[in-house]
């Protein structure tokens, strides 16, 4: 029998700064980690849950960021939609 793991990705913020962007979001509980993509192209692993802000550097825009969560179970990491 499998066990269904459902949870939500974070909702995240993105702040122009001089040098790049910050990225923050807000924690998932029972995450494992955080993946922050660009462009749908995977720009940091964050893992743990005590950090939620990453800082992308010579990043122009701000647009086009999301954050996922994830959790590892039986060996394999489960991702957030």
């Amino acid at each position: 029998m499998h066990k269904t793991i459902k949870f939500k990705s974070p909702k995240c913020k993105v702040k122009k700064l001089n040098k790049g962007v910050r990225i923050s979001w807000n924690k998932i509980k029972g995450a494992d980690g955080y993946i922050v993509y660009r462009k749908n192209k995977k720009v940091a692993v964050i893992k743990g849950n005590k950090k939620n802000k990453y800082v992308v550097k010579k990043a122009k825009s701000k647009k086009k960021f999301k954050v996922k969560a994830f959790v590892k179970y039986a060996g394999k990491k489960i991702v957030s939609k």
